[in-house]
């Protein structure tokens, strides 16, 4: 930058030359000092906001060229989302973070973005909530640019703010982000947000038990670990406002009303092992997205909603669900399981004697007790032991994610009057339906048979994974062939 002295008095000009004495000067009063702009004493130095600006679209501009050059090559879909995203963290986000662009720029990036990503993943009316929203049924390994723009500008707020430099820590600093989105605002709500949820106190927001999650107090906090409370305070608020939008979305958003089904997460690893057609048909068939004849009267490409497999017309239009509700003759509340007191060990049902026997009621396995055949029903597995006359039958569902609820209830009212019979002829019955949903979702009732078998850790995540596997490609084998008349019924 060529530096030109001002015309003044003390300064003297000879022969087109300044001498050593005008060149201080002069430098000294054009550059900026840290207490001026505190932003240069982290390595930025722009001379305007327009050259900010034009290098800020010069970096969007070599994303999208980068993007056409991804759709072109001969690589798999799920092979091109791994190298956008990895295109999109290591080179862009960088530049987002240390030029000014307004929010509204980085979300119309991501509209386009979104376009070949929905394409690449077979489904170009997919909502971006079901890609990005962490709290979802299933949920993808992909990041969205506005929430990591966000939370960087977020992040360097909060590190100007506690810099270790007394100028840089009183000079408040000034991050242009545009009109639509504020750092300065969002910094200072998730701040209250946690000095509110300090004020509140730790509470039950899901399944777990109060004490199984260690709580992290804004007051007790200082550092590093403060900035990352705020990094996640902004996240979840993002994420809240996705789960909104799905709970107003009727065909997409159901998943919000799968209470009993556990959260599946896939992996760039998962992803890279499966087939192009069932991330297609994974992703399709749980937000519904499928081409059903319901799908195609909704869309006005068909009349007749009827599924030509089972002949039961699809619903067109969706009713809200209200929970099943369990009361007692006594009029009090019944709720499933037993509380467990503090300090004490929790014992599995296998516990106690080692003459259990498995039956299943499969033509290769072993028949089941004789005080089970006696009767009309057919239990799916039965563990019985002899010595200490014990049973447990389990009894499989494979319903929609949806009507998990309503099977668990339809069960254990199916087999109220076995276990009754049972206990008048001295045994200790124990009824425990277990429920996998028809898209590949393991239910709750699943996770706690497992857990009440002594089978944890590593070897019931597997188990859990294979049960999900299975469903999931059963379900597509159907799917596959739902017009072949072998599967028809006469």
């Amino acid at each position: 930058m060529e530096l030109k002295p001002k015309k003044s008095r003390s300064l003297s000009i000879r022969r087109g030359k300044v001498d050593e004495a005008t060149t201080f000067t002069v430098a000294k009063q054009q550059i900026p000092t840290v207490s001026q702009e505190p932003d240069k004493s982290l390595g930025r130095w722009y001379d305007s906001s327009k050259e900010d600006t034009r290098r800020g679209a010069e970096t969007l501009e070599i994303a999208s060229e980068s993007l056409l050059a991804i759709n072109k090559c001969g690589l798999w879909d799920k092979f091109k989302i791994w190298c956008l995203q990895f295109m999109l963290i290591a080179k862009l986000l960088w530049p987002l973070l240390v030029y000014d662009i307004c929010s509204s720029t980085v979300e119309a990036r991501e509209a386009k973005i979104d376009k070949h990503i929905k394409k690449w993943l077979g489904s170009s009316c997919l909502s971006d909530v079901a890609m990005y929203c962490r709290k979802a049924k299933l949920k993808l390994p992909m990041k969205s640019i506005p929430e990591e723009y966000k939370c960087g500008k977020a992040r360097l707020l909060t590190m100007l703010e506690e810099s270790d430099d007394l100028v840089v820590k009183t000079v408040q600093p000034s991050l242009k982000t545009g009109r639509k989105w504020k750092v300065t605002e969002a910094v200072d709500e998730a701040k209250e947000c946690l000095k509110m949820k300090e004020v509140i106190d730790q509470t039950q927001t899901d399944r777990r038990g109060l004490g199984s999650t260690t709580a992290k107090w804004w007051s007790k906090t200082e550092g590093k670990e403060k900035r990352d409370m705020i990094i996640d305070e902004i996240r979840n608020k993002e994420d809240s406002t996705r789960v909104q939008k799905a709970a107003q979305q009727p065909q997409q958003g159901q998943w919000t009303n799968w209470d009993t089904a556990i959260q599946r997460s896939l992996t760039w690893n998962d992803i890279w092992h499966m087939a192009p057609l069932r991330i297609s048909f994974l992703i399709r068939s749980v937000y519904d997205l499928l081409p059903s004849n319901a799908n195609l009267v909704r869309g006005g490409k068909d009349d007749d909603p009827t599924c030509p497999l089972c002949q039961a017309k699809g619903e067109i239009h969706f009713s809200s669900t209200s929970s099943t509700v369990f009361i007692t003759k006594g009029g009090v509340k019944k709720w499933h399981g037993g509380s467990i007191p503090i300090n004490t060990h929790r014992k599995g049902l296998l516990d106690g004697c080692d003459d259990w026997v498995v039956s299943a009621d499969l033509p290769e396995w072993e028949r089941h007790p004789d005080v089970i055949r006696k009767t009309a029903l057919r239990p799916d597995i039965v563990i019985h032991s002899a010595s200490t006359q014990q049973i447990i039958t389990v009894e499989l569902t494979v319903p929609y994610e949806s009507r998990m609820e309503g099977a668990h209830a339809f069960k254990e009212e199916k087999y109220l009057e076995l276990t009754k019979e049972l206990k008048k002829d001295g045994y200790e019955a124990k009824v425990m339906p277990v429920e996998i949903g028809a898209r590949g979702f393991v239910g709750s009732s699943a996770y706690g048979l497992l857990s009440k078998l002594s089978i944890g850790g590593n070897k019931r995540t597997k188990a859990l994974r294979l049960l999900a596997k299975t469903a999931e490609n059963s379900s597509r084998w159907i799917w596959s062939r739902r017009n072949e008349r072998l599967l028809h019924k006469d």
